[in-house]
């Protein structure tokens, strides 16, 4: 059996680091979002992915009964009854 590798001290981390760490994370939440959107929107991933482009087009045209559906789980998952045993 190998021995336990002990973890690294813990070190500082440079100012410089955390500001450049934040504002890449920043961006990539501003970013992001649209590039998914091309993505789904494309014809590629519509050949690739039929059934969940059906089900997007299905929304779009007011067909929304799978959101109903997963809205009535998600309220459903959320209202069952959570008491503690004492």
């Amino acid at each position: 059996m190998p021995p336990k590798r002990e973890p690294s001290p813990p070190q500082e981390t440079d100012p410089a680091t955390v500001a450049l760490t934040t504002l890449i994370t920043e961006q990539l939440v501003v970013v992001l979002p649209g590039i998914n959107t091309r993505i789904r929107n494309s014809d590629e991933f519509a050949r690739s992915f039929p059934q969940i482009s059906a089900r997007k087009k299905e929304s779009e045209e007011g067909n929304d009964t799978w959101n109903k559906d997963k809205a009535h789980m998600i309220h459903e998952s959320k209202s069952t009854d959570r008491t503690r045993c004492v």
